[in-house]
């Protein structure tokens, strides 16, 4: 991820949604979206947030989601924010099933 752009968070079967971020590893997070509500349709729930990403830019970053209506989480893999480089912009995807709980 790149400070600046947009990235798109997503997830599945979780109504109400908080989205936690980590620069440090995994040992604190802070929330960045909080009561996200997903979209209900006869086949499924899916949630996503469009963020805004900001700094400072880390090696160590992780994403963390949390179902509020019983505070169970499911936390991604390992990713980096990185500085701007002149003359780029682009919206990622970044998604999870929500397949299982920790």
């Amino acid at each position: 991820m790149v400070i600046g752009t947009l990235y798109e968070f997503s997830w599945s079967d979780i109504l109400d949604c908080t989205v936690m971020l980590s620069r440090d590893g995994g040992q604190s997070y802070s929330p960045i979206a909080e009561n996200v509500q997903a979209v209900v349709t006869e086949e499924s729930v899916t949630g996503s947030y469009v963020w805004a990403v900001t700094g400072p830019a880390s090696e160590t970053c992780r994403v963390k989601f949390i179902d509020n209506s019983d505070l169970s989480e499911l936390i991604g893999q390992s990713f980096a924010i990185t500085e701007p480089v002149l003359g780029s912009g682009s919206v990622f995807r970044f998604g999870y099933g929500y397949g299982w709980r920790a």
